[in-house]
């Protein structure tokens, strides 16, 4: 499996949540995908890279409800996604679709490429 399919399986252990490997325009709760954000070098080592990863999870268009499922699944999907990826933030977001904006959470981590 690749680190994109390790950290989607991962995620989607959290129940009401399911990521996929690639994006997929969802706009229900709990429908995520993974995105590579940025892969550098690493400084330590001159052949090796530190991909970092973001798991997109949108959390619905009614702000109350998506607060709550802020709440509901922050830790969750942290401790999932503890083995596969050092997490570094989890950011509330707005995600843009082409028909519609819903509120999102990003969790972002590294790992080695």
């Amino acid at each position: 499996m690749t680190a994109r399919d390790d950290i989607a399986e991962a995620a989607s252990t959290v129940p009401g949540v399911t990521v996929t490997p690639y994006l997929q325009q969802y706009t229900k709760a709990g429908r995520g995908y993974v995105r590579l954000a940025q892969k550098a070098p690493d400084a330590r080592f001159s052949k090796l890279y530190v991909d970092t990863w973001e798991v997109v999870v949108p959390l619905g268009q009614d702000h109350a409800d998506a607060e709550r499922l802020l709440d509901r699944w922050s830790g969750p999907l942290l401790a999932a996604l503890a083995p596969v990826l050092r997490v570094v933030t989890l950011t509330p977001v707005t995600i843009t679709y082409d028909e519609a904006q819903v509120d999102g959470l990003v969790i972002s981590g590294t790992r080695e490429g």
